[in-house]
Parts: structure tokens; C-alpha cells; sequence
């Protein structure tokens, strides 16, 4: 006993010493930090007669594994899943699992733990399917005719989710073809900001698509226009809209051709936007018209209407006994830095802003007064950044 009483304190250092080595041995050739991308989130095991009609999104992942797999790590060796086999019809929060093909790749924290799930009875709807050829055909050639086969698909989802549909298209890209081609392309539904949609199954899960060409009767390069609709959220304003390519080779009967200076766009939804839009849209082509290619990429870059300027407002003072008064101030004025509408700051000077201070009580002599945002008047619809300096000195005299 006397042996384990004699310098414990040693010896518990020495213990705790040993521990903080093998835990150093043990994470040397590992490295602990977050997924550069979050990895979706997929759902497993849904009832036969049930749809998903919720999005699961996304789960941001910290994980600890050997260095050497870090530089190779890749999203597809971590599954991130909810496993649904016991769950009816209805909503619930379910709590997403991680599974990884690497035993050596362990998660320490995940984000969010659990996720919002919506079942819906599963029903299924039949829409026609347009194709949507995008790139360009050989120089001198434009397309004859397109044909799908079988025009029509069977679409399966949550009800709720169908009703998003509003339209059904086979996308396919052009490069320089002249020949006659039949591929197999892919159906997908779009929502009216023309996203794609997800969380549903189509019956055949892909159509054979043929497109023939022709030589062009008549060849015309003209503008294209972005056509927008709705206006970005309040303070943000479209300041560009950039188009690639700007314009495009229209072929048809030379006296149609004649008639077309330039081509719109098909609608783009910019309703309550706050960043900078890029998305591919359709041209609107006239009766026997053809484009190439007859869809462009549209950039619509948004802009704040929010800045910041500099105002010295001169400082005031308030409720000074009539019998004194204030024979200086130092810093005499205020240099406030504030934010608001450029419209509105650029129609505003100095004089609109106030510093007061107030020397209720005080007698002659010398004072130093701390100012914060309570001594600082401002315009409707600004607001107050910063300013300087924190603290002014005042010498009050009598009269």
C-alpha cells in the first residue's frame, strides 16, 4: 500500500502522460474534418403503394479517416439514407443512418440528424414527352424532323408532387451531326421555373429518339432577347443579361427568314430573385422556322441597390442651462458611415443627420461624453454602420 501512496502524483501524470501518447500514436496518420460537399440524402425501403413527397436534401458530414484516403475520398464510398419499412402514409421525422464501404472511414458528426419525411399514396399520370434539342447540326444542314418513340410515358410520384408538372422533355445535344441519328434519350419533368423534378419514376425509363436532317433553303444570323418576367426582390435590381450564344443562325423559306430580325426567349421567372440566374431556355421559333442551336444559356447577374456612404454630421447639444454655453466641441462633427438605397443616399447630405448630446444638469468646465447609436438621428430608411469617433470632449463656460 505504502508503494501506491508514495508520489501519486507522479504517478498519475505519468498515467495520463501514457494516455495523451497513445491517443497522438493512434490519430497521427489520420486526419478529422468536414466533406467538402454535402452528400444527398436517399431513401430506402418505401412501401409499394407510397411515394416520397418531401425533398430530404442534403447532410454536411465530419469524418475521421486515414490521410492517405482523403485526397481519393469520395462521396459515393458514404451512403447517407432513412430507412422507411415500418412507416405508413403520413409525415414524420426520421433520423438519417450513414453507412461507409470503408471501415477505416468513421463519422463524428453529421448535420441535420433527422429529416422531415412526407408519404403520400403513390399515383401515376401519362403526359407527352417533347424533345428538346440543344447544340448545333453540321455547318450548311438543319434539322428535317424529330420522332419519339413512344411519344407518351407513364409517370409515377406523390400527388402532390405531379401537380408540379409542367412539362415533360427529352433532352438532347447536338455536335455537328448531318447524318440521320436514333439514340435513346431520357424523359424528365420540369416545374414552371423549369427545374427539374425529382422524387418520381418513369415507365419506360427512356424513349428512342430519331432525328433526321436536310440542307438549309436559306441561312440568317439574328439577336437574341431575353425575355424575363416578375422583378428580383427589393433592394436587387438585374444590372446584365448575358446570352450564349448571342445570336444564332435562323434557316427556313427565304421569305419567312426575311421577316425575323431577332428571336425571344421563352419566359424566365426572375420573381423574388436576390443572386445571379443562369439557366438554359428555349428560343420561340416562328411557324417553319429553325433555329441553331434553338436553345442559349442566359446569365441574368443581380445587383444590390444597397450601399454604403460617409456623412459628418455636425454635432448638437440639447437642454445646456441658459446662463452657459458651449465654447467648443472636439471633435466638432461626427463621421458616420451608413447603409440604405443608393437612390435615397445620394439625395441626402451632411445637414440630414444629427449628433446630439445632451448636457442636461451640467455647470462650467470640461467634459468628456461617450456617444453611441442613441445620440445619432437618421432619415427613414437608413441605418447606421459605424461611426467616429466613440467619444467627444466639451467645455461648457458661462455666458
Amino acid at each position: 500500500m505504502n508503494f501506491f501512496k508514495n508520489n501519486l502524483t507522479i504517478k498519475i501524470l505519468a498515467g495520463l502522460c501514457a494516455l495523451l501518447l497513445w491517443i497522438f500514436v493512434a490519430n497521427i496518420d489520420f486526419k478529422v474534418d468536414y466533406l467538402e460537399k454535402e452528400i444527398p440524402i436517399k431513401a430506402y425501403n418505401i412501401r409499394e403503394d407510397l411515394a416520397l413527397a418531401s425533398d430530404l436534401g442534403k447532410i454536411k458530414l465530419k469524418v475521421r479517416a486515414p490521410k492517405s484516403l482523403w485526397p481519393k475520398l469520395q462521396h459515393d464510398s458514404i451512403d447517407a439514407y432513412i430507412d422507411l419499412k415500418t412507416y405508413d402514409q403520413g409525415e414524420y421525422e426520421v433520423e438519417v443512418k450513414i453507412s461507409s464501404q470503408d471501415p477505416k472511414i468513421q463519422v463524428l458528426e453529421k448535420e441535420p440528424k433527422k429529416v422531415r419525411v412526407v408519404l403520400e399514396p403513390l399515383v401515376s399520370i401519362k403526359r407527352e414527352v417533347s424533345l428538346e434539342i440543344s447544340g448545333y447540326s453540321a455547318q450548311g444542314y438543319e434539322i428535317k424532323e424529330t420522332m419519339l418513340s413512344p411519344k407518351e410515358v407513364e409517370i409515377s410520384g406523390a400527388k402532390s408532387i405531379l401537380e408540379k408538372i409542367r412539362k415533360v422533355a427529352a433532352p438532347f445535344e447536338l455536335k455537328g451531326e448531318f447524318e440521320e441519328i436514333k439514340t435513346e434519350v431520357v424523359p424528365k419533368a420540369y416545374d414552371e421555373n423549369n427545374q427539374e423534378i425529382d422524387n418520381l419514376s418513369f415507365s419506360p425509363q427512356s424513349i428512342e429518339a430519331t432525328i433526321s436532317f436536310k440542307k438549309s433553303t436559306g441561312v440568317k444570323k439574328v439577336e437574341i432577347k431575353a425575355k424575363t418576367t416578375g422583378a428580383p426582390e427589393k433592394g436587387f435590381w438585374i444590372e446584365k443579361i448575358e446570352i450564349s450564344p448571342a445570336t444564332v443562325g435562323i434557316s427556313g423559306p427565304t421569305e419567312k427568314i426575311k421577316e425575323v430580325n431577332f428571336l425571344e426567349t421563352e419566359e424566365i421567372n426572375v420573381s423574388g430573385i436576390k443572386e445571379t440566374k443562369e439557366e438554359k431556355v428555349n428560343l420561340i421559333l416562328p411557324s417553319e422556322i429553325q433555329a441553331n442551336p434553338n436553345q442559349v444559356l442566359v446569365k441574368i447577374n443581380i445587383a444590390s441597390s444597397i450601399t454604403t456612404k460617409s456623412f459628418a454630421a455636425a454635432v448638437g447639444f440639447e437642454n445646456l442651462d441658459r446662463k452657459l454655453k458651449v465654447d467648443f466641441s472636439n471633435p466638432s462633427s461626427i463621421l458616420l458611415i451608413v447603409e440604405g438605397d443608393s437612390e435615397i443616399l445620394n439625395s441626402l447630405s451632411s445637414a440630414s443627420f444629427k449628433a446630439e448630446v445632451d448636457l442636461k444638469g451640467k455647470k462650467a468646465g470640461t467634459y468628456h461624453f461617450k456617444i453611441s447609436q442613441e445620440n445619432i438621428s437618421l432619415p427613414q430608411k437608413v441605418s447606421l454602420k459605424d461611426f467616429e469617433p466613440k467619444e467627444i470632449e466639451v467645455n461648457i463656460t458661462e455666458k
